[in-house]
Parts: C-alpha cells; structure tokens; sequence
C-alpha cells in the first residue's frame, strides 16, 4: 500500500511539474510579446521624433515660406525641401521615401521623393491610400505598414510656426535601414532569450518548494482520509456489537456493494458515497433501546414502529458531519422497497436512490447467507431464489440481474472469510477508492 501511494504522490508530482512548465511556456510567450512589442513601438516612436525634429528644423531654415507659400515661391520651397531631405538620407534610423506636405485645407503644397528608390510606385500609391484619413486636425499618427513583405514606417503628424500657426501637415513613408532593422531584431532575440531564461530560471527554483509543500499537504489530506474513514469503521463496528452482529456484515456488504456498483459502471463519487452509507447504514441502531433492539423475537407493531426511527437517528449522525452527510442515501433508503412498500418515505422505482437499490440486495443476501443465532445460513440457490421472489417488489430487477452475474464469485470469495482478511481487502478497496480516486476515475474515462 506505501508503494501505491508513493506511486500516486509521483503521479501528481508529475503532474505539477507539466503544469509548471506549461505555465512557464505561456508566460514566456506572453512575456516575449510584450517585449516585441515595446521594441517596435520604441522604434516607431525614435523614427516619428526624429520626423517632426527634421519638420521643424526644416521649417526654421526656409525662413517662414510655408507660411507664406504662393505660386512664386513654392518651386523655392520645394527645392529647398528636397535639398533638406537629401541630406538627412544617411541617418543611422533610415530615410523618408516619400514625403508630402499639406496646407491646413488639405492641399498639397511639396512633395519630396526618393527617385532612385525600388518601390517607390508601390510606396506612393500606399501613401495615397492612408493620406485619406489624414487632416491638419489629426494628431500624431503611425502604424506600420508592409510592401512587399519589407516593414515600412507610415508617419503624419500637424505642423505649427514658431507662434504656434498651423501650418498643415506632413505624411510620409519611412524605410527604416538595414542596420536598426538588424539592431531590432538583435534587441527582440536578447530579450525574448531573457525573459525565457528568468521565467524558467524561476520555474526551476519554485519547483521544489512547490513539490515539497504539495508532499506536505498529501501527507495531511491522507492524515485525515485514514482519521475519517477510522472513524466510520469505529461507529460501523460499534452499532454491530450492539446489535448482537459482528464487523463481518459491515465489511461484507460494503464489499458487495462496490462490486456491484463497478458492475454498473457507476462513477467514483457514487462508489464512494455507497462505501461511507454501506458502511453505516444501521449506524441509527445506536438510537434504539436494547429491551427492542436485543428483543429475540418478533416486534409487535409498536416495537416495530420505534424500531424504524433507527432510519432518522442514523440521518441524524451522519448529517452532523460533512464527509458523511452523502452516505445519508443510503442510511435512510436502505428500507425502501421497489414497489413503493417500504419505509421511510415509501419511494419507489428510480425515485429511489440508486446507492440504495444497490445495498438493499446485498444487504439481504448476506443476512441469507450467514449463519444468526436463530437462523443457519442459506446456500447461494436459495438465498438467489428468495430474492428472485423480490424482483419487481423489493428489488430493482436491472440491479438484481446485475448482482446475479457477480454474485458467485463474490460468495465463493467472501463468505468464509474471517474479519481480518475481509478487513484488508476492504481496506484495499478504500485506498482505491478515497486516496487514488481521481486516478481510477481518469482510467475509467479513457477506457
């Protein structure tokens, strides 16, 4: 058994250590994204500062003949633009291919272009395109743009005198140069490679500390699995002395029961509900006074009435602690019979809780086929006949055919058994169930 849980404690070590990397893939990318990014618009922003630098330089040089641009001296301006624009070409960023110049009307007043330039058909009709968008009134504008799969900069931005005068607007297309393309990129990979290297770097180091506290609170949560589940075989044992019975029955039923409920495919949480009320589901007994509930024969009617109130006092106890309350299904439907006939509420059918169909079977077959102080025991045909005798009335005929494929081997298996053995296996059954149930029900799934 400390070689399962070893084995179970790997599994969710493993699990935690896909998760983390997992986690760490995903913040690394996000990480990496934001840092391309900021890298581009770092570059974007240097290429528009240096726009509207080289704009109002250019302004202070043409000696205010924007603002007063007319027919004779706009082929002034535009060689003085031209000139301007030719010299700023060897800056280390790149260089405007294309550039425009709009009064506040929207009219354009000089245009200057890079003839020599591969593109420049493409880049200008791109220019036209974008240029609808803008005015005099636009604010500083970029967005980046693509011809011919080469990153392009498409800079607008208004343009003011010395007094603070609109003068209209600038739009151009940057191509960034080589070299600060390369620059980006060199940045991008530095820092993309960083930020890995830390979010994995961090990964590694919380992995352990991470391990050792899950370690921890498995080493807990089992402290208390095995307390709650000591604690159902005390109460379980107890009513069972009380009763004039032995543990037996208790391990016996709940051993039944599970095999069933596997037979129909239930899920996990409903074994283990079955297992916790199987378990307990004459715990109420305790309620009961011994001159009726020790009584050797038959109880009359009002013995028998009190009798039944074992149902609500079991109820009772197991609703006073939550990691009992859902083996309550059991507790207090182990007496309801399939045709309505039963008690406490007198449910029939589906209405009934399918954990207590179960139990009702294997509950009476094991009271068949054991030997009391005032009964021998039944052999297997007839304790299968009697209950055949219930199909319909007592029993939920799916579930009666279910039992009676599995009911052999669990006789043959357990009927002799001493407390011990049945003890371990049932113990064996519980650490399935309770300390590996997540991994049973993930293996039902795939299967």
């Amino acid at each position: 058994m400390e070689t399962d849980h070893s084995s179970f404690t790997e599994q969710i070590t493993k699990s935690l250590f896909i998760r983390i990397a997992l986690v760490s893939i995903v913040l690394a990318v996000v990480f990496s994204l934001v840092a391309i990014y900021f890298e581009r618009n770092r570059i974007s922003h240097a290429i528009s500062s240096d726009a509207m630098e080289g704009a109002q330089r250019f302004i202070q040089q043409t000696g205010g003949l924007i603002e007063e641009v007319n027919d004779s001296n706009i082929a002034s301006l535009q060689q003085k633009a031209q000139k301007f624009v030719e010299t700023r070409r060897s800056s280390r960023l790149g260089h405007f291919v294309e550039t425009r110049v709009f009064d506040p009307s929207g009219k354009l007043l000089i245009h200057m272009t890079d003839d020599k330039y591969p593109d420049i058909k493409t880049v200008q009709a791109e220019l036209d395109t974008l240029n609808q968008v803008v005015s005099a009134s636009s604010p500083i504008n970029t967005k980046v743009i693509r011809i011919n799969d080469q990153p392009y900069l498409f800079v607008s931005f208004p343009i003011f005198s010395p007094t603070e005068k609109n003068l209209g607007y600038v739009s151009g297309v940057f191509a960034p140069s080589k070299a600060i393309l390369k620059e980006r990129d060199n940045r991008i990979a530095r820092t993309i490679f960083s930020v890995i290297l830390v979010v994995f770097l961090t990964a590694l180091l919380l992995y352990p500390i991470v391990q050792a506290l899950i370690r921890r609170v498995l080493k807990l949560s089992r402290a208390l699995l095995d307390s709650n589940l000591e604690i159902i075989t005390v109460l379980g044992s107890a009513i069972a002395k009380r009763d004039s019975d032995t543990d037996q029955h208790n391990y016996r039923v709940t051993i039944y029961a599970v095999r069933v409920a596997e037979s129909l495919g239930l899920s996990v949480p409903h074994i283990q509900s079955l297992m916790k009320g199987s378990f307990l589901h004459d715990v109420g007994k305790i309620g009961i006074r011994d001159n009726i509930l020790l009584k050797p024969g038959k109880l009359d009617e009002d013995e028998f009435a009190i009798m039944k109130g074992h149902v609500k006092h079991g109820v009772d106890i197991a609703n006073r602690a939550d990691w009992l309350s859902d083996a309550v299904d059991v507790i207090n439907h182990h007496h309801e019979k399939y045709d309505g006939s039963g008690y406490p509420k007198g449910l029939s059918g589906d209405d009934i809780p399918i954990n207590a169909r179960i139990f009702a079977i294997v509950d009476v077959f094991d009271a068949l086929t054991s030997q009391r102080p005032y009964k021998a025991a039944f052999t297997i045909t007839e304790s299968l006949q009697i209950l055949e005798q219930g199909r319909n009335t007592h029993f939920d005929p799916k579930i009666l055919d279910c039992f009676n494929r599995v009911a052999d081997a669990l006789h043959s298996e357990f009927s002799t058994c001493d407390a011990s053995h049945l003890e371990k296996v049932l113990q064996q059954i519980t650490h399935q169930y309770f300390v590996f149930g997540a991994t049973v029900e993930e293996h039902k799934n795939k299967t």
